[in-house]
């Protein structure tokens, strides 16, 4: 077997000047993917402690396993199988933003050839980490709501008294 050489490079980290954006982008896509896999294996399995587990406690301590059962019930009476399209990547309706409570909030979908998911998402940082607090997805029409070059940003989230999980109609 033989050795590998390895010395020491001295590299200066490059910081653009939109790192902070790209973090969220990144930090979003990322959080989407997770939580549609999380979303999926609950759907299929019908055990939705998976998603509570990922949950902000905030979204827990509102959503009992049962209450996001019955929130998810058409999903699974559909059989809607999010895994095929998370392959791909996912268009933003509205771009990742921190809204005065420190909350992340974005929307977006996942286009597919017959029809595409839909998605509005929110996050609450804890402990460092991005952890679900608020989730609507659904099966959406095949044409695309709006392009990249389209972007809003999010709107303010409506204060309510405790977060809860939301079907998109």
């Amino acid at each position: 077997m033989r050795q590998m050489a390895r010395g020491r490079i001295k590299a200066r980290r490059l910081r653009p000047k939109n790192r902070k954006r790209r973090d969220l982008g990144y930090s979003a896509k990322r959080s989407i993917r997770s939580t549609l896999y999380a979303l999926d294996l609950s759907n299929k399995s019908g055990n939705y402690t998976i998603l509570r587990e990922i949950s902000a406690p905030g979204f827990a301590a509102a959503n009992d396993a049962a209450r996001l059962s019955a929130s998810f019930r058409s999903q699974r009476e559909r059989n809607l199988d999010y895994s095929g399209v998370l392959v791909y990547e996912p268009e933003m309706k509205t771009a990742p933003e921190i809204d005065k409570n420190g909350m992340m909030r974005f929307s977006g979908y996942f286009p597919s050839a017959s029809s595409q998911i839909d998605f509005e998402m929110i996050f609450a940082p804890v402990n460092g980490r991005w952890k679900l607090f608020g989730l609507a997805a659904d099966m959406g029409s095949a044409s695309p709501a709006a392009s990249v070059s389209q972007l809003q940003p999010a709107p303010a989230p409506v204060a309510s008294p405790a977060p809860a999980a939301v079907k998109k109609p």
